[in-house]
Order: C-alpha cells, then sequence, then structure tokens
C-alpha cells in the first residue's frame, strides 16, 4: 500500500502536476490542468505500483484526489488480504498464486 505523501509524489513526479497534499483536498474540476488523460495516466501508474486493479467506476465516482486514493487504498488493502487468504487456504501440495 502507498502512503497518501506518496501518493501525491506519484502526482507530482509521473504526471508533472505541481501539486502539494492541500490540493489533493479540492474539486478535481479546480486542480489545475486536470483532465481525464491525467486520470488515466495516474490509474495506470497506481495498478504497477500497488499490482492491484483500481476501479475505474469507483474512480469517476469520486470528487478529490483524496477520493481517488481512498479507492485505490481500499482496493489494495482488499487485494492483499484476499492472496494472504487464498495462500494460506492452499494444500501444501498445490501452487498458490
Amino acid at each position: 500500500m502507498i502512503s497518501f505523501e506518496e501518493f501525491v509524489d506519484i502526482i507530482r513526479v509521473e504526471l508533472g502536476l505541481p501539486l502539494n497534499t492541500a490540493d489533493a483536498e479540492i474539486d478535481l474540476d479546480q486542480v489545475p490542468g486536470w483532465d481525464s488523460v491525467y486520470l488515466l495516466t495516474l490509474l495506470t501508474v497506481l495498478e504497477k505500483r500497488t499490482g492491484a486493479p483500481v476501479s475505474l467506476p469507483d474512480v469517476l465516482a469520486a470528487t478529490s484526489l483524496r477520493e481517488i486514493y481512498t479507492v485505490v487504498t481500499v482496493v489494495t488493502v482488499v487485494t492483499v488480504v484476499t492472496v494472504v487468504t487464498a495462500d494460506a487456504e492452499a494444500p501444501a501440495d498445490q501452487p498458490t498464486g
């Protein structure tokens, strides 16, 4: 899972948007330069970093970067718990994954 500060750093570095943590609280409509291309790029980067899929409908319902972060972190936690649980329940003679 990534921290909120890492999330904002991803936006700054990968997307090139000069934002700080306070900017992540404002409406997406108010984020300077924000558009759908940035959204799709951010989702791609986040899925690669976390190794978990991100729900596009849930992200589209988000009104701020903070809400996008919440969607991403909830999905990541659920994915990790599911994988760990599946691995723990697998018979010893069968591969997991």
